[in-house]
């Protein structure tokens, strides 16, 4: 059980825009515990020092800019797979064992087509290499401006992160990599 939590225990803490998360018997159960800490985290949280938001966001920066950088020094294989063999990395071995693509492949392809401005050419590619293309750019737009700015901005990223969302970003890669074994097999 977590340690209550409020102005009460705490003379220097601020006080807690709700009551303390506590189910019958004073034990909090997994979704009650999860909710506390994650309200105590955020609430009247200041976001770290302006010092601290600035690496982190040159990390963000740095971690989205990374993949787009390689990307531009990549020709996209007319085929829309095994771009990757121009890093010097072996070619797809489920391709090459079952004759499907993985469920990443045309994603480095993707990506090529996208830093060069082709977002059709990409999605046609692997729609979900085109939207991680997409993410990767927002998220070096968005770190470069914390990195800046010394905003607070990267300081509501978690709370947009919840289980659906993992439910939905794994729907979108199962989806896209049925529509690449689809087009692969010129089903589409």
């Amino acid at each position: 059980m977590l340690p209550p939590h409020d102005s009460t225990h705490d003379p220097d803490a601020a006080p807690l825009a709700h009551p303390p998360l506590v189910a019958d018997g004073g034990a909090l159960t997994a979704v009650g515990a999860a909710n506390a800490m994650t309200a105590r985290r955020f609430e009247g949280a200041p976001g770290g020092s302006t010092a601290r938001r600035r690496i982190i966001g040159l990390i963000v920066a740095l971690a989205g800019l990374g993949p787009l950088v390689v990307a531009t020094l990549l020709e996209p294989a007319p085929g829309g797979v095994a771009t990757h063999r121009q890093l010097g990395l072996a070619p797809c071995g489920f391709l090459l064992a079952f004759d499907t693509p993985c469920i990443t492949c045309g994603m480095t392809t993707s990506f090529a087509h996208a830093v060069r401005g082709d977002l059709l050419t990409a999605a046609v590619t692997q729609p979900f290499g085109c939207l991680l293309a997409l993410a990767s750019a927002m998220a070096a737009l968005i770190g470069l401006h914390v990195t800046v700015t010394g905003s607070r901005m990267l300081h509501v990223v978690p709370r947009l992160w919840f289980p659906r969302a993992g439910w939905v970003v794994g729907g979108l890669l199962a989806l896209s990599w049925f529509y690449k074994m689809g087009s692969h097999r010129g089903l589409l």
